[in-house]
């Protein structure tokens, strides 16, 4: 009998390559809601093409929906950013941050990276792969050089069954994101989470480096920003807080 929890039916693994493509790979045989979780990945993906560091001691998930609105295509990171920064409060945490549009913070260091990948139809996403990696503990040994002076984690002390309660938390809070992306339910409080309004940024635009003041989070999560040439709305891309 398969495991079913908040309605999606999930699959286990000790590591894998990539929990988004292992759904991606998948995607024709698994019902509208599917999920999986690893102990560990080998080709962890992170935004912009960057690998993303996936060793044991993470939480590493991709949930999957089938059917997805267009509506809801382009809302689907920030929404799945409020659903698992409400679950690591949930579970303890101290007050979860999100910096613009997908990493959550804790206490000023990243602790979770989301990757969503679709497969667009003509009129609707043929699925949404929403892909999760959370610190919930150091790593042995540290974070590695270029990565340990903005990274973080949950935790600092081990508790046993923290990540399974955290997996749990996260997909309840993701069995409605289709609906939370599409209605925009979630922007209030995404936009009351995010750790950028008001603060100088660097826009990051290949090699081009752009200095602005991201001054807001418009109905469509784009990114609001002054730069010396005048106000400008952030679709996507990378922006760093400046010290």
């Amino acid at each position: 009998m398969s495991e079913i929890i908040s309605g999606f039916k999930v699959i286990r693994l000790e590591t894998i390559d990539s929990t988004n493509n292992y759904l991606k790979r998948h995607a024709a045989e698994f019902r509208d809601k599917s999920a999986v979780i690893a102990n560990a990945q080998t080709g962890g993906k992170g935004r912009l093409g960057r690998s993303f560091f996936s060793p044991e001691g993470g939480l590493y998930l991709s949930a999957m929906i089938k059917n997805v609105s267009l509506d809801a295509a382009d809302m689907l990171t920030p929404a799945a950013a409020v659903a698992v920064a409400k679950a690591l409060e949930k579970c303890g945490s101290e007050a979860a941050q999100i910096k613009w549009v997908n990493d959550v913070y804790l206490r000023g260091r990243k602790v979770c990276g989301i990757l969503v990948e679709t497969k667009p139809e003509a009129e609707r996403l043929s699925y949404a792969v929403i892909g999760i990696g959370v610190n919930i503990f150091e790593p042995e040994g540290g974070f590695p050089e270029d990565i340990k002076d903005r990274a973080g984690s949950v935790f600092t002390d081990h508790m046993p069954g923290i990540g399974e309660k955290i997996f749990r938390e996260i997909l309840g809070n993701l069995s409605d994101i289709e609906e939370a992306a599409r209605t925009g339910s979630f922007l209030e409080e995404y936009r009351s989470r995010s750790n950028v309004i008001g603060r100088r940024v660097q826009i990051i635009e290949g090699e081009r480096v752009t200095e602005a003041v991201a001054v807001g989070i418009d109905e469509r999560c784009r990114l609001i920003v002054r730069t010396d040439e005048g106000e400008r709305k952030l679709f996507t891309g990378e922006v760093s807080v400046s010290v």
